[in-house]
């Protein structure tokens, strides 16, 4: 199993906007990248769509995570566009190299070619 260690910048501010507490740089400009994934996730199980899609909690899980391509989650993507009717078309995004370097190496060797997932 590859292990990764995260780190980031953080500001904390109470709801009257005042500073409690940052760590890192505060100050430095970040995209939100997964950071609304569990929003976003939440909006589908509101309306009812994880059920009516047939989704389930192993699919819930991916939906809030940040995965590193590995064969597990590429697989567990494509089976959940399945079960909603879509394919990898339907994606905005398209492909990158992989966060995780051992698979990026893989996919180097059998001269794989990312896609959105």
């Amino acid at each position: 199993m590859e292990v990764t260690l995260t780190t980031g910048d953080i500001f904390v501010v109470d709801q009257a906007d005042s500073f409690l507490y940052s760590a890192g740089d505060p100050s430095r400009l970040t995209l939100a990248r997964s950071a609304p994934k569990s929003a976003q996730a939440l909006a589908v199980l509101e309306t009812g769509g994880f059920e009516k899609s047939g989704l389930d909690e192993a699919d819930l899980a991916l939906k809030c995570a940040s995965q590193s391509s590995q064969e597990r989650h590429v697989a567990r993507a494509r089976a959940m566009l399945a079960k909603t009717g879509a394919d990898e078309s339907r994606l905005g995004c398209r492909g990158h190299p992989a966060l995780s370097g051992i698979v990026n190496r893989a996919w180097i060797r059998t001269e794989y070619e990312p896609t959105g997932i």
